[in-house]
């Protein structure tokens, strides 16, 4: 079952990872958590089945070196 929290690192993870050196650290920050509970949340949802994968997104089509 997930809680509040688990819920907003959800919401966040959605449209995939941020494009940034440290994704889990980018969203920790924006949602006022340590990098390691996002993590090991994420872990758990993985493990329970709550979630099925973690990644990064991308439209071909917008990026730069593709035009």
């Amino acid at each position: 079952m997930l809680d509040s929290i688990d819920r907003r690192i959800v919401v966040q993870t959605q449209a995939g990872l941020p494009l940034v050196r440290e994704p889990y650290r980018a969203i920790a920050e924006k949602l006022g958590l340590e990098e390691i509970e996002v993590i090991a949340r994420l872990r758990r949802l993985l493990g329970s089945g709550a979630i099925r994968r973690i990644g990064v997104l991308t439209q071909y089509k917008s990026h730069s070196l593709l035009r």
